[in-house]
């Protein structure tokens, strides 16, 4: 089994390059997280791929979580946020 330190050789040796990647981060009460979460994994795709597309879906919370990537897509045109007024 590989160890997490192996990864970045793991995918030099697999070749993983691709044109496009989507990041998806379901989010609840996330608010104190959510902002580090997405750059660091937006960073590591880029990586990898040419572009990189975030989506970021406030699922209700009450924290103040829809604001966090709100401000961030204002700098990061990649970034898409959706919002359900409820939990699912």
């Amino acid at each position: 089994m590989a160890k997490p330190d192996d990864s970045d050789r793991l995918m030099e040796n697999m070749n993983c390059r691709t044109d496009r990647l989507t990041l998806f981060f379901p989010a609840y009460n996330d608010a104190g997280s959510i902002r580090d979460v997405v750059l660091s994994h937006y960073a590591e795709a880029c990586r990898f791929a040419k572009e990189v597309d975030v989506v970021v879906v406030n699922d209700g919370s009450r924290d103040g979580t829809a604001d966090v990537p709100e401000a961030l897509a204002r700098e990061m045109p990649a970034l898409r946020v959706v919002h359900h007024e409820v939990n699912r």
